[in-house]
């Protein structure tokens, strides 16, 4: 090992790595990608000749996605979290899959087919559009709301690789009682110290403070999303941290593909389902915006996608379906909701099979759903107590431990999964016998869902929009004005805002579909389990979380699970009215009007707002501004007319830089000579950032520089149509250093 010689300390593998050239780092990359991809065909088995097809390369690709994401949460898990420790565990991985495929030689995970090349064009072209409607991903490396404590988080984690970190300012202001004061004030959305030892408050959005005697903070969110980030922005560099969320954004086009090709076994159908994915302009949207839903609906979609391929029978495809799963889990809190939805299912599929093995591989991919469950909610507890402590006590009402809940509840859950399993196969022939005659009604039954549906979304949307029922509502009337808002609430009711995003053609034909799917559920297994998910869903987000405040950015919460199957559904709804017509011509006229009705609007609204890039030029404006500063520097950021939280957020974990927001009309001249002498009295160089050009007349600062902030934000769109226009907000911005001639303060 080297030596570094002025110094005399080790120079590690991290550091050399971080020294790379942008090329070289981009190498590295690559070896990872390959190594991944490597295992993942190998451990899978997929071929074992050189011409995979579309279903093969999907396979491994996703292989790859889990293998990473599994090596980087344990790499997160030990603090240990660069690019050393992810290549050389993937090697690992590879070399214990290599030793294993030498000794047990199964056969391939896939039958042996020729691959159509010629067949294969149309969805390529559907798949580069989706590509171009995709990219550039938003690099939103601003705090204030999710997707910039997603990106934030992730940039660093790869700088520090680890999650937690810790307020330096705390242990410097300790010994003036006046500014420690003043810095929680306004630095500080709430803290106290509490009982639980693991929650004491809210620093910055997004921050939460997990101790306050040992000022230990820890950013929000599970944090699957936020390693993708941090593994672009240890390999490619912070500028290049999302440039995975296309590709997950085209990946989910091509799993809604595969996944309408498993269902109903017609390639045309499957087509126009990723031709509406492809334009869909909300899918569209987050495949730009570094939120996680995009991510989380890459998991979803495929492991539905690998549980209806297996047919229960191929073990391999079961685990890959599981490991998905555990990948959705780790990347949102919302596992909680799939489990109980998916053990349903297997209880349903277990109760319908006769055959042995079946049940035995569909009780055992029950349990390892749950255990990656069980294994996810202990990385919340540990590394992001706060937000699940949230998330369980604040929305949930768990007023219980979540310890508790984590070594008793969840071995309950397993228990009763395990005693329901054992009394349905007990009782299996009698609870056949028993859906004999809903079987035989099943088209009148899924029809009436659909009314009884339709129903209860038209007296929900009437008692929001139409009635006082929720006037005085903290959310839905105080902030956002759509309780007894008329048709103007009514179209922010999640039924009507799912046609906004899918049209309303594309919301009848997925009406159409629905009452197939789940007419023909009673007896197939891969139907089931689009139709239960996809209505679970449906009823959640009708009678739980009905509204969306404006599109797109709360359209979020119908992304992941709606969304994608929504487009499934309409679908396989519009190839079933086109079947429906006998005579070719009136179908031919029919389909080009459907399908114009549902891909036209969509097309012109992905279109639109793919001409500019939400926040583009902000992180090169901050980093411009940490690129003043020196070694040592504290930075005071002046809050009067600046985003002064998102600003302090970047530069603390993207860059590593201390921060205090200051309130100029409460600290006056004198406060802030105080501060500035005793920061400097502590080794620490004092810069100011603040809008107000005035600070250039001061006698104590000197001007370093200045640097445009250029907010661009795709218009809010409350009421008609969808949203495409941009609003731009730009903000001047100097970096002045405390350098006083003379002992007072003037300007500002």
């Amino acid at each position: 090992m080297q030596q570094n010689n002025v110094k005399g300390k080790p120079i590690t593998i991290e550091q050399t790595v971080s020294k790379l050239p942008l090329r070289d780092s981009t190498l590295l990359l690559i070896i990872l990608c390959a190594l991944s991809i490597t295992a993942s065909a190998a451990g899978l088995s997929i071929r074992r000749s050189l011409k995979p097809d579309l279903q093969s390369c999907y396979l491994a690709l996703l292989g790859a996605i889990c293998s990473i994401s599994s090596i980087s949460i344990a790499a997160l898990e030990l603090s240990s979290f660069n690019t050393a420790s992810l290549i050389l565990s993937q090697a690992a991985v590879l070399l214990v899959i290599v030793l294993f495929r030498l000794v047990l030689n199964s056969p391939p995970i896939l039958r042996r087919s020729k691959p159509n090349l010629r067949g294969a064009v149309p969805l390529l072209l559907i798949l580069a559009a989706a590509a171009a409607l995709r990219m550039p991903a938003s690099n939103y490396a601003f705090g204030g709301q999710d997707q910039g404590i997603y990106v934030n988080t992730g940039n660093h984690i790869a700088r520090e690789g680890k999650i937690s970190l810790t307020d330096p300012m705390f242990a410097v202001l300790g010994g003036d009682a006046a500014v420690g004061e003043h810095y929680l004030k306004y630095n500080y959305n709430w803290a106290k110290k509490d009982d639980n030892g693991r929650w004491s408050g809210v620093m910055l959005p997004g921050i939460y403070v997990s101790d306050l005697d040992r000022a230990e903070l820890v950013p929000q969110f599970y944090h699957l999303h936020s390693l993708w980030i941090a593994v672009c922005s240890l390999m490619l560099g912070q500028e290049y941290a999302v440039a995975f969320l296309p590709l997950f954004g085209v990946l989910l086009v091509c799993a809604i593909y595969l996944l309408t090709q498993a269902l109903v076994l017609d390639r045309l159908t499957a087509l126009m389902a990723a031709l509406l994915a492809a334009i869909n302009p909300a899918l569209c949207y987050f495949s730009r915006l570094p939120v996680s839903e995009t991510t989380a609906g890459l998991f979803f979609v495929s492991a539905l996608l690998f549980y209806i391929q297996s047919g229960g029978s191929s073990r391999r495809l079961l685990l890959m379906s599981a490991w998905c799963f555990g990948a959705l889990f780790f990347t949102r809190i919302t596992g909680f909701v799939f489990v109980p939805i998916a053990l349903s299912i297997l209880l349903y599929r277990i109760a319908l099979t006769k055959n042995q093995v079946l049940r035995l591989n569909l009780f055992v991919y029950g349990f390892a759903v749950l255990l990656l469950f069980g294994l996810s909610f202990l990385h919340g507890v540990l590394l992001s107590f706060p937000y699940t402590t949230e998330i369980y006590r604040i929305n949930l009402g768990y007023s219980g431990s979540l310890y508790s809940l984590l070594f008793v509840g969840i071995p309950i859950a397993a228990v009763l999964y395990l005693v329901s399993a054992a009394l349905i196969v007990r009782f299996s022939s009698q609870l056949r016998r028993a859906a004999v005659p809903f079987a035989k009604h099943r088209r009148g039954i899924a029809a009436a869902c659909i009314l009884s549906y339709l129903a209860v979304t038209a007296v929900l949307g009437w008692k929001l929009a139409f009635s006082d029922a929720y006037l005085g509502d903290t959310w839905l009337d105080k902030r956002w004005h759509i309780a007894g808002g008329g048709l103007s609430g009514l179209r922010r009711f999640n039924f009507f805002v799912i046609a906004r995003i899918i049209t309303i053609a594309g919301l009848i034909a997925m009406l159409f579909g629905a009452v197939r799917v789940m007419s023909r559920s009673a007896y197939s297994s891969r139907f089931m389990a689009l139709s239960a998910f996809f209505s679970a869903f449906l009823v959640l987000l009708t009678l739980k979380k009905h509204s969306t405040p404006y599109l797109y950015y709360y359209g979020r919460y119908l992304v992941s699970e709606v969304v994608p199957l929504a487009l499934v559904l309409a679908s396989i709804g519009f190839a079933t009215t086109a079947k429906l017509i006998k005579r070719s011509a009136p179908r031919r006229a029919a389909i080009a009007i459907i399908g114009i009705l549902m891909l036209a609007p969509s097309a012109l609204y992905a279109v639109r707002q793919s001409q500019a890039t939400e926040y583009e030029e902000v992180y090169a404006a901050i980093k411009s501004i940490d690129g003043t500063l020196s070694k040592d520097a504290v930075v005071l950021i002046d809050k009067r007319r600046i985003p002064s939280v998102q600003v302090a957020t970047t530069l603390r974990l993207t860059f590593g830089r201390p921060t205090f927001i200051i309130d100029w009309p409460s600290l006056h001249s004198q406060g802030l000579r105080n501060l500035c002498r005793y920061l400097e009295s502590k080794g620490l160089e004092v810069f100011l950032v603040s809008s107000q050009g005035g600070w250039a007349r001061s006698k104590i600062f000197r001007k370093s520089g200045e640097t445009e902030l250029v907010i661009t934000e795709l218009k809010r769109t409350l009421n008609d149509g969808l949203p495409g226009d941009f609003n731009t907000i730009t903000n001047k911005i100097g970096v002045y250093r405390y350098s006083p001639p003379e002992d007072s303060v003037t300007g500002g």
